[in-house]
């Protein structure tokens, strides 16, 4: 069986680390100070330009630019802080492992936040592959013999491996549905 866990929300809460880098990036680039509460959409692009731009604003791609490598840069540097590992998922990850299971993870962040936060829970070694950026470019091979299970939440990687997936698929939109089917 294959397993294509999601990053943030998955299997880890990365939430108050995002708060807390777009709040920073906000004191270092708005006009006007306020507190960002923007939720995380699953990709840091779209996140960024929620919080500091509205939907009408043409966003001069050098600004992006610019708030972008500040908010990844001190989000790298300070992401263990405040985040946190779900509850069950080493184990989970464990007993699937020993099972014989592929794992693969897909994370919307960069490789190196995505590796330092899943090397600090010693999670690392559990995955067959990792997909960075939200990118999912050579998953297919994975995906054409074998039973599929993915724990998605965020729309676009749902949709990528439907289209992807040319066998059996099951989605679940948490982690605590998919322990139950494994049990």
């Amino acid at each position: 069986m294959v397993f294509i866990f999601g990053f943030d929300g998955i299997i880890a809460n990365t939430s108050f680390s995002i708060e807390s880098a777009l709040h920073r990036a906000n004191l270092n680039f708005a006009e006007k100070q306020e507190h960002l509460s923007v939720p995380f959409d699953g990709s840091p692009d779209s996140t960024l330009k929620k919080a500091f731009f509205s939907q009408t604003e043409k966003m001069p791609e050098e600004s992006f630019s610019t708030v972008k490598e500040f908010f990844l840069s001190w989000f790298y540097e300070h992401c263990l802080e405040q985040t946190v590992l779900l509850p069950g998922v080493a184990d989970f990850l464990y007993s699937l492992s020993v099972k014989g299971s592929k794992i693969l993870l897909v994370s919307a962040w960069p490789e190196k936040i995505t590796q330092k936060i899943i090397k600090y829970f010693d999670i690392d070694g559990y995955f067959d592959s990792i997909f960075y950026n939200g990118k999912l470019e050579g998953i297919e091979k994975f995906l054409t013999d074998q039973q599929v299970t993915a724990v998605l939440k965020n729309s676009a990687e749902v949709q990528a491996i439907k289209t992807l997936c040319n066998r059996s698929l099951t989605i679940f939109p948490d982690f605590n549905a998919v322990k139950i089917l494994v049990k």
